[in-house]
């Protein structure tokens, strides 16, 4: 399907940095899968403006614009990024007719057709000229959206490097960064932007948080994150969860304690050097033991023996539970582990405590820790429904 794409970009007034682009295919599929038109929207538009704040950590004062109806739908919700000590982010808007301040705009424009004039299939500067735009419809090797997203990205790279102008010599992205800006609003703030949010509460299961088929973590900065992690994964209530999809995927941010929040990551995505973490970690322990000491043994046994991403709750009491105790191997057995058992990788930055256990017996069970196997053997409901099935079919098979 061949088409022509609109760009929605944001530059930096006084560095001419490009802060975040979007480009968006003038002609999609409809539900029945037939070509037709279609443009940007207001929710492009807000998801271009949350995705510049989000990913450069940075909160704009002013926002100019050149008057469209898809921009100027969005100014509704800037009050709701900022807090009522905050400054608001204003919209100023060009007068129709006197474009004054646009053209930085549109110099910075001139340079996107350097790119566009060596691409097949352009007709940069000839939009009214019907042969010129039938002439690229013809081009053979034609790029694909993907390829000409890469290209223009990779492009967008070089012109942040560049200087202003001849006389500088540093780079577009060295003034942006050496300026001060005020901090980017929260993801529960950044929400109201984009068509795709959520506001809900998930539970912390298997010490990871599962969103849209991925596994998340909170992002640990200190010990008290730490704190709050543990004592979410060791306690059976849910928890709050906002989230906003981005051009690069969602942001989420969680409230484990009712009052602090802490932005989401890949549980895949190491956060912490192993020393960071085991200072972290140990700081944690000491705190729930002074402050929480009903539940420091479930989170001590469940952090250091079998570790924060293996430890799980069980299906009926939520509670942390225990695998069973693995025999201790001879001196001289191999290192290598039994076939199916996995064993904790430090160096992934998450539990690098996680080491094998020191002591050569393993720990005599207590009569709490007895009674949480006991209710881990018990089985779950479809288990259940499953016995009762067989049950009602062998009652049926007897009377007949």
């Amino acid at each position: 399907m061949i088409c022509t794409v609109t760009l929605l970009q944001m530059i930096d007034d006084y560095s001419w940095y490009p802060v975040r682009h979007r480009i968006i295919p003038r002609k999609i599929r409809d539900d029945e899968g037939l070509p037709k038109g279609a443009d940007f929207t207001s929710g492009d538009v807000g998801i271009l403006l949350a995705s510049a704040m989000y990913y450069e950590r940075i909160r704009p004062e002013d926002l100019y614009t050149d008057n469209g109806s898809q921009i100027i739908a969005i100014e509704e919700f800037l009050e709701d990024l900022t807090d009522e000590n905050e400054t608001l982010i204003r919209m100023r808007n060009s007068i129709p007719g006197r474009p004054r301040g646009r053209g930085k705009i549109e110099k910075f424009l001139g340079l996107m057709d350097e790119l566009l004039k060596d691409l097949p299939a352009n007709f940069v500067g000839k939009e009214k000229d019907l042969a010129a735009v039938g002439a690229a419809r013809r081009v053979k090797n034609m790029l694909t959206f993907e390829r000409f997203c890469t290209i223009f990205d990779e492009y967008i790279e070089e012109v942040r490097k560049r200087p202003r102008n001849k006389k500088e010599k540093k780079g577009r992205d060295q003034i942006w960064r050496s300026m001060p800006a005020l901090p980017a609003p929260p993801i529960r703030r950044l929400k109201v932007l984009t068509p795709q949010r959520i506001d809900t509460h998930v539970a912390v299961n298997t010490w990871k948080i599962v969103f849209d088929k991925q596994e998340y973590e909170p992002r640990i900065t200190t010990a008290n994150d730490m704190y709050r992690w543990m004592l979410a994964a060791a306690r059976p209530e849910f928890v709050s969860l906002h989230g906003a999809k981005l051009d690069a995927g969602w942001a989420l941010e969680v409230c484990l304690d009712g009052e602090n929040w802490n932005e989401c990551v890949l549980k895949s995505v190491k956060q912490l050097s192993d020393d960071k973490y085991n200072q972290f970690h140990n700081a944690a322990l000491k705190r729930i033991r002074e402050e929480h000491a009903e539940i420091f043994t479930r989170v001590q046994d469940a952090a250091q023996r079998v570790g924060a991403d293996r430890a799980r709750k069980h299906v009926v009491t939520k509670q942390p539970t225990l695998p069973e105790e693995l025999p201790q191997q001879p001196a001289d057995a191999p290192k290598t582990p039994p076939a199916g058992v996995s064993t904790p990788h430090p160096e992934h930055g998450r539990s690098p405590s996680l080491k094998p256990a020191r002591r050569q017996q393993p720990l005599q069970a207590t009569m709490r820790d007895k009674q949480t196997a006991d209710l881990g053997a018990m089985p779950d409901v479809a288990e259940l429904m499953r016995q009762l099935e067989q049950e009602i079919e062998r009652e049926r098979s007897e009377r007949g």
